[in-house]
């Protein structure tokens, strides 16, 4: 009963990434919403928006005006996202995945990779990319383990 009543308030969304990724514009945005959450924490990375300062050039030498990036917030609501992008046909790259801080170890990540399975199948190959993190790491392996092609370099 509270399962269902839990599968009731969280709700899948996908638009465009508000990030900007040099490897393709047009990168989507899966996120997994609940309405009734929490707010998030004011430093939260990538659900707050935040201003990061560029001190060094592209060149090595400082800066006399540091250059300001904003780095937007997700959505109100948001508890996790994927961002991805479809390369070739039937391949998808995983360029980011992250959990709030605060809603961390709920299995939010892996509701998020089996949305992106059932939106896309389980012909289609995965590509992870580097993983940075253990627990993505465990997402891809159990991927692997349902049959379902993947790649990715473990960098941990």
């Amino acid at each position: 009963m509270i399962r269902r009543l839990i599968r009731e308030l969280l709700s899948f969304e996908e638009l465009k990434s508000p990030l900007v990724y040099q490897k393709d514009p047009n990168v989507k945005r899966l996120s997994l919403v609940d309405t009734e959450s929490p707010e998030f924490k004011k430093h939260d990375l990538y659900f707050a928006t935040t201003k990061r300062f560029e001190y060094v050039g592209g060149t090595g030498r400082r800066l006399k005006n540091p250059r300001e990036e904003i780095i937007p917030g997700a959505a109100p609501g948001t508890i996790a996202f994927l961002d991805y992008h479809i390369p070739f046909e039937n391949s998808i790259y995983i360029d980011y995945m992250k959990t709030r801080n605060d809603m961390q170890g709920q299995g939010h990540a892996r509701k998020l990779i089996d949305e992106l399975v059932n939106r896309h199948g389980k012909d289609a190959y995965y590509d992870f990319g580097r993983i940075l993190n253990p627990s993505a790491g465990k997402l891809q392996k159990r991927l692997e383990a349902q049959g379902i092609k993947t790649r990715g370099f473990h960098d941990y």
